[in-house]
C-alpha cells in the first residue's frame, strides 16, 4: 500500500485495507454483533450477495455481480436469507398472523 490516492488498487490490497478499517471501527462493529477480526476482502462480496437477495435480484444477476461461476456459491452465501423467505417460513408467518388477528364477529 502506497497511500497514494487515485492509483490503481491491487486486488491483494483490498483485504488489508478492510482489516485496518475494521480495527478502527471495532467498537461500532461489536455493537452490531460483528467480530472485527472476521472482516476480510471476501466479506464485501458475501455482503453484497446478501443485499442483492434481500432486494429481490435473481441468482443469475447475483452471479454476474460477484463473478461467481456456479449458483451453489450464491446459495451458500445467502442461505439464511433464502430460509427466511421459504415456504415453511411463510407458512409460520401466516399462522402467527392468524393467531394475533382479532376475532371477526359475524
Amino acid at each position: 500500500m502506497t497511500g497514494r490516492v487515485g492509483g490503481r488498487l491491487h486486488a491483494a490490497s483490498v483485504s488489508p485495507i478492510l482489516k485496518k478499517l475494521a480495527r478502527r471501527a471495532a467498537p461500532a462493529l461489536r455493537r452490531q454483533g460483528i467480530d472485527p477480526e472476521g472482516v476480510s476482502g471476501h466479506s464485501c462480496r458475501v455482503g453484497m450477495a446478501q443485499d442483492l437477495v434481500a432486494a429481490g435480484f435473481d441468482v443469475v444477476a447475483i452471479m454476474q455481480a460477484g463473478r461467481w461461476r456456479s449458483p451453489e456459491m450464491v446459495a451458500r452465501y445467502t442461505e439464511r436469507l433464502h430460509a427466511g423467505r421459504g415456504a415453511v417460513a411463510r407458512y409460520h408467518r401466516v399462522l402467527a398472523a392468524r393467531r394475533q388477528a382479532p376475532p371477526t364477529g359475524g
